[in-house]
């Protein structure tokens, strides 16, 4: 039996993660999360769970990284508008 405290200490991604659960569970393995009251991941209830909890994790991580995306284009367009050089004729 695995316990891991959290599920994105499995992996970084849904995908990675569900791969990882059913590696362990090939082994007979069961993999079971503490910060969901303990489910067994391996059972089908905890595949459902684990794969809509990593979903919306992988959702969140993609807004971050939309965001700062976002943020960095908006900074380039005012650091471009400030630091224009006046033209001197």
């Amino acid at each position: 039996m695995l316990i891991v405290t959290k599920l994105d200490r499995l992996g970084r991604n849904a995908m990675y993660i569900r791969k990882t659960v059913e590696l362990l569970a090939g082994s007979e393995i069961r993999v079971h999360c503490r910060a969901l009251g303990g489910v067994d991941l391996t059972s089908p209830a905890g595949k459902m769970t684990m794969q809509v909890i990593s979903a919306v994790a992988e959702f969140e991580r993609d807004l971050l990284i939309e965001r700062t995306i976002l943020w960095y284009c908006a900074g380039k367009s005012i650091r471009e508008t400030l630091w224009t050089p006046l033209r001197t004729e």
